[in-house]
């Protein structure tokens, strides 16, 4: 639980050495391997598989949203996957099964969410093949339960489903996103990058056209949290397109990026890590338009008006005095961040290599 503070990752207390603690005790309790479920009832092995599980799914999810390497060696733990007899103890018959189901469907995605992140972050000794792993996320989503496969949009009631939905389409943006700067995709052909941008896109824009769908059905409380990473990776991806020489492109970019930065400031109370999502988009943002208000300035007549104009976000607030410091949350008064303003640290700041600047 207290795994999702955060994220503070400038202190030693912050989601991964809250993780750290949990899976030092797991593994001293033994439930990294299945011979941990000898001898005990069938209730008691079913707990004890889903919080490994859970466990797992988690340190997943840190390590491709946070960049920390990861805390479990899944080739050490001989645990099986999930399946819906270890949920028997808590479904009386004819209960709706549906969230035993997605939990099951979220542990096999991790497996692939662990591959994806080493071959996007990892040297070219752990490579593993781009076409393999697509072919891996079809099959997961062509294999979800019928009742876990999201017909039409994401008004569909069935929070399952479209949960299941976008975590297949964050997936794809995290295999495919910014895919020259991976290690093991240097030698890859200009066109297969285009590609692979391209799907990348496709997948944010799924993600962030169903951000206004989720806020007026009142869903977004009720989303797992795995789930919001992909508005913020979606928002990362227009982002990087809101420069675009093209108007047009450049335009559609932002409205997406809002549509995501409304979808997280809308589970600020769901979500703790949506207030450190916000106020790195306002960072950024704010930075981008001094930028452009600088590059007018240059090409037009000095406008006093336009120097006062108070910077605000999507939401009205006032951002023209962000400091760096802001960046932080702060509910434990952690020490200060580092200093952004020093050239290289961003990227080791935000903890994502390649997410927010442009290649190389």
């Amino acid at each position: 639980m207290l795994s999702f503070l955060g994220p503070q990752m400038n202190s030693v207390y912050n989601a991964c050495s809250w993780l750290d603690f949990a899976f030092t005790i797991a593994e001293s309790m033994g439930i990294h391997r299945s011979t941990s479920s000898l001898g005990v009832s069938t209730k008691d092995k079913g707990r004890v598989k889903r919080l490994w599980w859970t466990l797992a799914v988690r340190d997943a999810y840190c390590a491709a949203l946070l960049g920390r390497p990861f805390r479990i060696n899944i080739p050490q733990c001989d645990v099986s996957m999930l399946e819906l007899e270890d949920f028997a103890s808590e479904f009386a018959d004819g209960q709706n099964q549906d969230s035993a189901f997605y939990q099951i469907e979220v542990a096999r995605l991790s497996i692939i969410a662990r591959a994806i992140i080493q071959r996007r972050f990892h040297s070219s000794d752990v490579y593993v093949d781009l076409t393999d792993l697509q072919e891996d996320l079809q099959a997961w989503r062509s294999q979800l339960p019928p009742g876990l496969t999201l017909q039409g949009s994401t008004s569909n009631k069935n929070i399952f489903a479209v949960s299941l939905e976008l975590l297949y389409h964050q997936h794809i943006i995290l295999l495919h996103f910014d895919r020259a700067n991976c290690p093991s995709s240097s030698s890859m052909s200009r066109t297969a990058n285009i590609a692979s941008a391209s799907s990348a896109t496709v997948a944010a824009q799924a993600i962030a056209s169903s951000a206004s769908s989720l806020v007026t059905n009142h869903m977004t409380s009720r989303l797992p949290h795995e789930v919001f990473m992909g508005f913020f990776i979606s928002g990362i991806v227009y982002y990087r397109q809101i420069n675009s020489s093209d108007p047009l492109v450049s335009q559609i970019a932002r409205a997406s990026l809002d549509n995501c930065r409304m979808l997280l400031h809308e589970a600020r109370d769901a979500w703790d890590l949506a207030h450190w999502s916000i106020r790195i988009f306002d960072f950024l943002l704010s930075r981008a338009q001094d930028q452009a208000l600088t590059v007018q300035a240059e090409k037009a007549p000095v406008d006093d008006h336009t120097s006062d104009r108070a910077a605000s976000n999507v939401f009205g607030e006032d951002i023209s005095g962000l400091h760096q410091q802001d960046l932080s949350m702060d509910p434990l008064d952690f020490a200060d961040l580092p200093d952004l303003s020093i050239p290289g640290t961003f990227d080791d700041f935000l903890l994502m290599p390649n997410f927010f600047l442009p290649s190389a």
